[in-house]
């Protein structure tokens, strides 16, 4: 009676508590929990908005950098490097974000690290939160305080991005960042309206 107790209180504990607030994967970057419950997901110009409701989840606080591509590419061998990759002096483009990379390989990507890439609901969740902002730091315009933005060059890893994490004020509620500006991302999926 005693172990069938104890076993109980496990498996509550287990099933109740709260995910910690970071952790890392097999390429060492930390991932930040977003909370489980619902939010508004839309604008009503490129997709209708709509409550979502999304379980806790991880998603990673900084983009994935060149160094950390790098060492996925050193260990995989059979992964193409991305576009443009040849270009990219590891030593000058270390903490940029790698761009370049195709659905395929980003998903690669977070396989080889233990992780997923998170579904578009999960995404706009973590950039927006639940209170309908329009960016991650809330309503007001992007500045470049908050935001790599409006930068062009043909060769991004020399003048159009920025070091990833270096605008800590663009955080979004649970302190992704990065998510608006500096690089595209991918997630798992995609929006059709045939699909509501």
């Amino acid at each position: 009676a005693i172990a069938g107790i104890v076993c109980l209180g496990a498996y509550f504990y287990w099933a109740h508590r709260q995910p910690s607030r970071e952790t890392t994967g097999k390429d060492v970057a930390p991932a930040v929990v977003v909370p489980a419950g619902n939010f508004t997901m839309g604008d009503d110009e490129q997709s209708p908005l709509r409550e979502i409701y999304l379980d806790a989840f991880y998603i990673d606080k900084y983009e994935v950098t060149v160094a950390r591509y790098a060492k996925f590419l050193k260990t995989t061998g059979g992964v193409r490097p991305p576009d443009g990759w040849e270009v990219a002096s590891l030593a000058a483009a270390h903490e940029l974000p790698v761009v370049g990379v195709d659905w395929h390989d980003a998903d690669a990507y977070c396989k080889w690290a233990g992780k997923r890439l998170p579904t578009e609901a999960e995404w706009e969740k973590s950039a927006r939160g639940t209170d309908g902002r329009t960016y991650p730091w809330g309503n007001d315009e992007p500045t470049a305080v908050r935001a790599n933005f409006s930068k062009s060059s043909e060769d991004p890893y020399k003048g159009g991005l920025a070091p990833v994490g270096g605008r800590a004020a663009g955080s979004s509620p649970y302190g992704a960042q990065d998510l608006a500006g500096n690089a595209s991302e991918w997630v798992a999926d995609w929006f059709a309206e045939g699909f509501l």
